[in-house]
């Protein structure tokens, strides 16, 4: 996705400097705003069957069709305006609308494309997941952990490609645990996280 947008990029600065690229304003207005709705419907329809998937690539492919939609209908905006634009005295910039509405377009998707492309890396290196996460993860458990009188000393989170680790690391305040009571705050725990995150494994680890 990176490197289409990219391409893209680098195909709108050679149309500008070619000088635009003056087309039917009106037609590929309405076969921009037909096939900005027919993606609509199509991402729509994606993001519904997989909500409860958590993929790189089907987050990659939705970002794509993203993109289509914002372009498609800003192409139909744009190539609609110019049809007024043309009898005002800014009619020298309607050859160049179709590149100007591209680059706001690829400003603002650019750096979507780099934060999947960052998570898809943290994910095969096996780096830590982001700030945000930890602290919902941490949301989740302490809780439980507190309803067991638990006192988590650290969380060691992983990420496996679509699988989510945590190992919460914790001490007790009794002089003894009871294995029932750790039994159950296991079961609570994966309960509760797996309900946010699918395909999450939670571990408790008895710090001395």
């Amino acid at each position: 996705m990176l490197s289409v947008t990219l391409g893209v990029s680098a195909e709108v600065l050679h149309s500008t400097l070619s000088g635009g690229n003056p087309v039917d304003s009106a037609l590929v207005s309405i076969f921009q705003c037909i096939l900005g709705i027919a993606s609509i419907i199509i991402f729509v329809t994606m993001k519904k069957l997989n909500r409860n998937l958590s993929s790189p690539t089907i987050k990659a492919e939705l970002l794509g069709w993203k993109l289509d939609i914002a372009y498609s209908l800003g192409m139909s905006f744009a190539f609609f305006l110019s049809l007024y634009l043309e009898k005002t005295p800014l009619a020298f910039l309607a050859p160049y609308f179709d590149q100007i509405i591209a680059v706001i377009i690829i400003a603002l998707i650019l750096p979507e494309s780099i934060k999947i492309l960052l998570r898809a890396i943290r994910d095969i290196f096996l780096f830590s997941p982001d700030k945000e996460l930890i602290e919902e993860i941490k949301g989740l458990c302490n809780p439980i952990m507190e309803q067991y009188r638990f006192v988590p000393v650290f969380y060691d989170i992983t990420k496996t490609g679509r699988h989510l680790w945590v190992a919460i690391y914790f001490q007790i305040e009794m002089g003894s645990l009871a294995v029932h009571d750790l039994s159950e705050a296991l079961k609570a725990t994966n309960r509760t996280v797996n309900e946010k995150f699918h395909n999450c494994t939670c571990e408790l680890i008895l710090e001395p």
